[in-house]
């Protein structure tokens, strides 16, 4: 029993560590991504040539940030599940200790 709850408090602290991973990751990416939107937007006020290609540049930020979203979301859904699991498990555990002491 000893045993598995080591295992099990290693598997949460994976899903702590990926977490903490997956959120930097997060932020990094949007941060860079409203900052270059932030530089397009200054160099676009300077030339007005570049007006034209503003459009397509603003619909690729948006593709990248909805698919950045649907992953965040998916990453979540995930995570929530490995907690599930990880709860049910060491309640098993605790069952199993509770019952043959």
């Amino acid at each position: 029993a000893d045993h598995a709850q080591v295992c099990l408090s290693q598997v949460e602290k994976y899903i702590n560590e990926q977490r903490d991973r997956s959120d930097a990751q997060y932020t990094a990416t949007m941060k860079n991504l409203n900052d270059d939107a932030k530089s397009r937007l200054f160099a676009s006020s300077s030339f007005a040539g570049s007006d034209l290609l503003e459009g397509p540049k603003q619909q690729d930020k948006a593709d990248i940030k909805a698919r950045i979203e649907a992953a965040r979301h998916r990453e979540k859904q995930t995570e929530l599940k490995e907690r599930a699991n990880l709860a049910f498990n060491k309640i098993t555990l605790l069952h199993r200790a509770s019952s043959l002491g």
